[in-house]
């Protein structure tokens, strides 16, 4: 872990944590989820910038935006990591007050248009690296390139293969 993830770490969530858990999490994750976070931000400010703002209703989501926070980020994360086990018919019903479909954890940890908003704006590499298909460097998965290189270089750290390993 480098000095600035040691910052961002601080920054975000204080001396709170101690648990070896928690600190594997915040070092694998506090670094790309800055970078997340300056993307979205770039990609929200250029769609937004692309509008015609006036024509579009106060209740809109470009007119609403403000710039996300890594704190926003790791919150987002969570609650789509809840909604994996948690399956509901819409994004809507995680935040409804029906006795049938009625969550209490993604209300708690974020309002229902903040969330919208993000996942609007979610944007993982910038498009101005776009390659098109048939041209030379074109990458099949570059929309979330910068997302698998992250995570096979930090499956490289942890994992370090005995002797004996088994390719199916």
């Amino acid at each position: 872990m480098n000095h600035s993830d040691r910052d961002l770490k601080t920054k975000l969530w204080g001396k709170r944590i101690v648990t070896p858990t928690k600190n594997l999490y915040l070092a694998y994750y506090t670094s790309f989820l800055y970078s997340q976070q300056i993307e979205i931000n770039r990609y929200a400010r250029a769609i937004i910038n692309s509008k015609d703002l006036p024509l579009l209703s106060n209740r809109s989501r470009f007119k609403l935006w403000k710039p996300v926070t890594l704190r926003e980020m790791w919150n987002f994360i969570a609650i789509c990591i809840h909604m994996g086990p948690d399956k509901k018919p819409t994004l809507h019903d995680y935040w409804t007050r029906h006795l049938v479909f009625h969550s209490s954890f993604a209300p708690k940890v974020m309002v229902r248009e903040r969330f919208l908003s993000i996942l609007a704006f979610l944007h993982i590499n910038d498009n101005d690296s776009f390659v098109p298909h048939g041209q030379p460097d074109y990458d099949p998965i570059q929309k979330i390139r910068p997302f698998v290189d992250y995570l096979n270089a930090k499956f490289k750290e942890v994992y370090q293969p005995q002797r004996e390993v088994c390719i199916d």
